[in-house]
C-alpha cells in the first residue's frame, strides 16, 4: 500500500487502524436531517454527525520522534497489531 502522506522529516509512523470518517454539521443544515445519521444529535442538539455515503476508511498513524525507544510505545503498537493495525513502522 503506498504512503500518501509521509512522516515529516525526524518523525517515524505507524499506521494502527482504520477508521470511517464522519462530519458534524449545524442542526439547521440540510444534511442534518438525512436518515442515515450517525449517532445522531451532538452539542447539545446543534449539531449532528453524518455517516459520509458511501462509505470511506482512513488511516489512523501513530507519530514520533525517530531514534527512540519507548517500551510503552512498543506494547501499544504490538496490541494494535493484534486488533487489527499494521502496527508496523513506515517512514
Amino acid at each position: 500500500m503506498p504512503l500518501a502522506m509521509p512522516a515529516g522529516t525526524g518523525l517515524t509512523r505507524a499506521r494502527i487502524a482504520e477508521h470511517r470518517p464522519r462530519v458534524a454539521v449545524p442542526a439547521g443544515h440540510p444534511l442534518a436531517g438525512r436518515p442515515a445519521v450517525a449517532p445522531g444529535p451532538a452539542a447539545g442538539g446543534a449539531a449532528h454527525v453524518v455517516d459520509l455515503d458511501p462509505p470511506v476508511h482512513v488511516p489512523v498513524h501513530a507519530l514520533w520522534p525517530a531514534h527512540t525507544t519507548c517500551p510503552g510505545r512498543d506494547l501499544f503498537l504490538s496490541r494494535t497489531e493484534a486488533v487489527g493495525g499494521s502496527g508496523s513502522l513506515a517512514e
